[in-house]
């Protein structure tokens, strides 16, 4: 029993400090709709699935707007910066994003951000 209550603290804690989140159900379909359309190349309609999904979503995902931003870099779709930037900002507006995954998120833009911005 003991050993029980340890493992779930265990993964209460990992979990509370991991950049992997638990999705809603709404939020999984979206993402995994997106998933689907960019496995089969039909990158503007996975975005599309994605976008809609910031008007419908009661909360910020970062985990589709990470998804959004990275198809639409990886593509080079110079159309979609804009609405790129704005989902990854949306994405990051989640109270509920944690601290770890803010800093790793800034640690991965340091190398494109002047280091008197970042510091």
């Amino acid at each position: 029993m003991i050993l029980f209550r340890i493992s779930v603290g265990l993964l209460v804690f990992v979990f509370s400090f991991s950049p992997f989140t638990i999705h809603s159900s709404e939020e999984q379909t979206y993402l995994e709709q997106g998933l689907a359309q960019k496995e089969a190349g039909n990158y503007t309609a996975a975005l599309e699935i994605w976008e809609e999904a910031r008007i419908a979503l009661k909360k910020p995902s970062f985990s589709i707007a990470r998804e959004h931003i990275q198809l639409v870099t990886e593509q080079n779709i110079q159309a979609s910066y804009q609405m790129a930037s704005a989902m990854y900002f949306w994405g990051l507006s989640n109270p509920n994003t944690s601290t770890d995954l803010i800093k790793s998120e800034m640690h991965m833009l340091e190398a494109i951000i002047n280091k008197e911005v970042y510091s």
